[in-house]
């Protein structure tokens, strides 16, 4: 564990309260917005990506920022119970993200035809996430028929038919070489994944900055 000017650079906390910073990077955007997915206190345990209280997603500019902004926007966030004991816990610590999705990497590899494993995995992991914001909030049912397109789902399936699960049950016999072969249209792919995009990244609105 490092530590810098008696502060811990570590997202412990966020195990602690169930909340996750997420670096999101997408073509859409000139540079990356950092995200909060959290899993709720809600019977369900529902997992949500932080949004205002009119379903846009929260999105903030950047990490040194990141507490003034969401104490800024607290108000109009839809929050859970845990919420202000994981803000409160962002003071004692240097923020780092949790996990990248780096969309725009996914989608230059899909435009060169390469769609090795961390490509693969990365774009489930995204669909994921895509599927979390459609799930949390009845609102935003209209956005299953992008998660629903054929060629996205058949590289999600892909991905845990031949990777995911095979790998998770004997990571020691798991071989890159002995995965099957992928055949799939990467031109009409990267057009349905840039309709996913655009319909995710049209619900993210970035926090206008705090004021000092």
């Amino acid at each position: 564990m490092t530590t810098t000017n008696n502060k811990t650079i570590s997202n412990e906390q966020n195990e602690d309260y169930s909340y996750w910073i997420i670096k999101y990077c997408s073509p859409n955007f000139e540079y990356p917005l950092f995200l909060v997915w959290y899993t709720d206190t809600d019977k369900a345990s529902t997992d949500r990506l932080l949004t205002y209280r009119s379903g846009k997603i929260l999105a903030a500019e950047s990490l040194v920022n990141l507490y003034s902004t969401l104490l800024s926007q607290i108000d109009s966030l839809t929050i859970s119970e845990n919420f202000k004991l994981w803000l409160d816990s962002l003071t004692k610590v240097d923020l780092i993200a949790d996990c990248t999705y780096n969309l725009i990497s996914v989608s230059n590899n899909i435009k060169k035809g390469s769609l090795d494993i961390n490509t693969v995995e990365d774009f489930a992991n995204f669909i994921n996430l895509y599927g979390d914001f459609i799930n949390q909030d009845e609102r935003n049912n209209y956005l299953q028929i992008y998660a629903d397109n054929e060629l996205i789902k058949g590289l999600w399936d892909y991905f845990y038919n031949f990777i995911f699960w095979p790998r998770f049950n004997d990571k020691e016999k798991f071989d890159v070489s002995e995965i099957a072969n992928l055949e799939i249209d990467t031109k009409d792919l990267l057009i349905k994944l840039h309709d996913i995009l655009n319909s995710f990244d049209k619900c993210i609105k970035i926090a206008e900055k705090a004021i000092c």
